[in-house]
C-alpha cells in the first residue's frame, strides 16, 4: 500500500499478531528482541518498531477479551457511520448509525 508517517495501532497490532506467533517457533529464542516492520512495495520503503513485552502482553490480553467475547456469543452491536454504511442489515437496523 501507500507507504504512512506513521504506523497506525492496527498496523502495530498486525505486526505484534505475527510476532506472537512466531515466538512459538523454535528458531527464535525466547526474550529474543526483534524489529517489526513493515515494508512497502510500490517505494520500497519500510516503518519499524521495537514491540515491548508490555506491547505483546497488552495486545494478548485483547485477543484472549475478543476470544471470551466470541465464545459467550456476545454479538452486540458496535455501530458507526462507517461500518453501518456498508453494512447489509442497514436498512432494518434498531442499531444502525
Amino acid at each position: 500500500g501507500k507507504p504512512r508517517q506513521k504506523l497506525s495501532p492496527e498496523d502495530r497490532q498486525q505486526l505484534l499478531l505475527y510476532k506472537i506467533a512466531a515466538a512459538s517457533m523454535p528458531e527464535l529464542k525466547d526474550g529474543q528482541q526483534v524489529s517489526l516492520t513493515y515494508y512497502y512495495l510500490k517505494d520500497g520503503s519500510q516503518q519499524s518498531f521495537e514491540g515491548t513485552f508490555e506491547d505483546e502482553e497488552a495486545y494478548k490480553e485483547k485477543i484472549l477479551t475478543l476470544i471470551a467475547r466470541i465464545q459467550d456469543q456476545d454479538f452486540k452491536a458496535s455501530p458507526n457511520p462507517i461500518a453501518c454504511g456498508y453494512c447489509e442489515f442497514k436498512d432494518i437496523c434498531e442499531f444502525r448509525a
